[in-house]
């Protein structure tokens, strides 16, 4: 439906591979800067990990350039692929790379019949997100598996956003009931219409696009932190739980120890000094 175009867009980057195939995108994909991915870092030092506990993690530093082509990942099941930016100021066409710090994830389908674990890695990260951006296309929009993210993001106050390509050559009518029922079931004043690219690989200087991406930044409050501070409140009670064992332990073992050392010395018979 054209996630990996849009988060392309948004990078300025070619990082997620793109095409007409159904399940293109087979695990997430995160871009990020140095900063960020360094507090991550501090916090899991301290609550062990946070963000895709289950998935392993392939970081990939991206060059000064934004050259295309890039790497064009399609993501892997099983792990999260991170690409790092340490150009926080440059700013592509379009991109939102020049807007301070933030993370864009590209996510697997979930709509489609092998994407019953992509679906949780969905609702998974979703407590991360401050904007949730729903791609829909005239097939999906009524399709049920959207129901729990779109409540999710509702729980959550999240920012959403609800964005279709025009693949056809017919104007969408944003006044007719169904495209009104489709913006009341994901909670949004408006449904963005972006035009099939054809040749091109990004959104850059369109209209549409650029009135996107200025929404975007101007939305970019933060989102309730309720779920993600429980999430970390309960594994910080399991570290706190381990080490209360943990110096149990070693209170019991030192104990042990000396009076071990103790038991030994008084067996030993005294030798003079003299005969030393």
């Amino acid at each position: 439906s054209g996630k990996s175009t849009l988060f392309n867009s948004l990078t300025g980057r070619t990082i997620s591979a793109t095409g007409w195939r159904v399940h293109n995108t087979r695990g997430p994909i995160i871009f990020t800067q140095t900063a960020i991915l360094d507090k991550l870092k501090e916090l899991e030092l301290k609550y062990g990990p946070l963000l895709f506990p289950l998935l392993k993690r392939v970081n990939h530093t991206l060059t000064d350039s934004v050259g295309l082509p890039e790497i064009k990942t399609t993501g892997l099941p099983g792990d999260v692929q991170i690409f790092i930016s340490h150009q926080e100021n440059q700013n592509s066409a379009g991109s939102l790379r020049a807007g301070g710090d933030y993370v864009l994830v590209d996510l697997p389908d979930i709509n489609s019949s092998p994407a019953v674990e992509e679906h949780l890695i969905a609702l998974d990260i979703m407590p991360w997100l401050d904007i949730v951006i729903f791609m829909v296309d005239d097939e999906t929009i009524y399709h049920r598996v959207f129901a729990k993210p779109v409540q999710l993001a509702n729980d959550l106050r999240q920012n959403r956003f609800c964005v279709m390509v025009n693949r056809g050559k017919d104007r969408i009518d944003l006044k007719h009931p169904d495209i009104q029922q489709v913006m009341a079931f994901f909670g949004v004043d408006e449904l963005h219409v972006l035009p099939d690219l054809k040749t091109k690989v990004l959104y850059e200087d369109d209209p549409a696009f650029l009135a996107l991406k200025k929404e975007l930044t101007a939305n970019r409050s933060t989102a309730s932190q309720k779920l993600l501070l429980g999430k970390i409140a309960r594994l910080a009670k399991i570290v706190s739980d381990e080490n209360k064992i943990r110096k149990l332990a070693l209170e019991v073992l030192e104990k042990d120890i000396s009076q071990i050392a103790q038991d030994t010395l008084a067996k030993d018979a005294s030798i003079s000094l003299q005969k030393l």
